[in-house]
């Protein structure tokens, strides 16, 4: 009975968090597409959809840059919540391989946006 709760307690947290997910991480996906896309969605699954003109669509829809790009956005939303919910303790972030498939415009918004968490992460390592 014990371990059913925990269960049912620990998915209501995730449940707690994943609009906040969604936020952080569309914010960062419109600023790094330009507006092109305005909203990443997690759905109740953990399931990634990207809104496009209003309609919401499956990663598998959109191009393997655009699905990097999505879930590098992911990891950046997911690491603002953990420093946020720890008082800000954390003081380094590491991102691995974000750039190979991303053109030169987008290269630069990344590093736009990487430039922007550096009030929360001191450190921001790139590999």
């Amino acid at each position: 009975m014990l371990s059913d709760i925990m269960s049912d307690f620990r998915t209501f947290l995730i449940s707690r968090v994943r609009p906040t997910l969604s936020s952080y991480a569309s914010d960062f996906f419109e600023r790094l597409t330009d507006g092109k896309y305005q909203t990443i969605e997690i759905d109740e699954e953990y399931n990634l959809l990207i809104s496009d003109n209003g309609t919401s669509y499956e990663i598998e829809r959109f191009s393997g840059g655009e699905e990097d790009l999505e879930n590098l956005c992911l990891r950046l939303a997911i690491s603002e919540v953990i420093t946020e919910r720890a008082g800000g303790a954390f003081n380094f972030i590491i991102l691995d391989e974000i750039f190979g498939s991303q053109d030169s415009i987008r290269r630069q918004n990344i590093i736009r946006a990487l430039h922007g968490l550096s009030s929360k992460f001191k450190q921001l390592f790139l590999i």
